[in-house]
């Protein structure tokens, strides 16, 4: 009697892969933070609806006005801080960049 014991396993694989990568190298991230200094720096005046905020001499750094009123001058940008609050005929939308477009050169205009 002969027995004969035999395996035989047989196997074909074929993996493929593509791969498309892309980096703008960090310029997108620096371009929101260049977005976001510049839309700081563009109002001269801000306020939570409370206080006023002003920018000298072009510096990114505010600066609490001595009052609570300002005369604002035509083409002059007001932003109003996130957290702005209504109070009293003040009305905006927090985060809004507003330009102010009267023309006083002809008198003062009283805006409230």
């Amino acid at each position: 009697m002969l027995a004969v014991d035999e395996q035989n396993i047989g196997t074909k694989s074929l993996i493929a892969s593509d791969s498309v990568t892309s980096t703008d190298y960090g310029l997108g991230l620096l371009d929101d933070v260049v977005s976001g200094v510049a839309a700081q720096i563009e109002a001269e005046y801000w306020t939570d609806g409370t206080d006023v905020y002003e920018r000298l001499l072009g510096s990114p750094i505010l600066t609490k006005a001595a009052s609570s009123t300002v005369n604002v001058s035509f083409g002059d940008q007001i932003k109003l801080f996130d957290s702005y609050a209504e109070t009293g005929t003040g009305k905006g939308s927090g985060g809004t960049i507003y330009k102010f477009m009267v023309d006083t050169s002809a008198g003062a205009e009283s805006i409230d």
